[in-house]
């Protein structure tokens, strides 16, 4: 149950960080147009959330599966 549980913490860590990718990608194209919007600190809000969450899920993974 343990590996399990470990897995499917990592797959949704990677699931998490490719979703910080896409806001990266939208933060970076939203400067197609002047000024600071809602939309995009909520990209960048969302992306580092997103990122942190993913590492925090991806090492607690890893930590669940080795046993340590």
């Amino acid at each position: 149950m343990r590996i399990i549980l470990g897995i499917s913490r990592i797959i949704l860590g990677v699931i998490l960080v490719l979703f910080a990718l896409f806001c990266t990608y939208g933060f970076l194209a939203s400067f197609e147009y002047p000024g600071i919007d809602a939309w995009k600190i909520g990209y960048s809000i969302l992306g580092v959330a997103s990122l942190i969450g993913g590492a925090c899920l991806i090492w607690g993974g890893f930590r669940s599966i080795t046993g340590s």
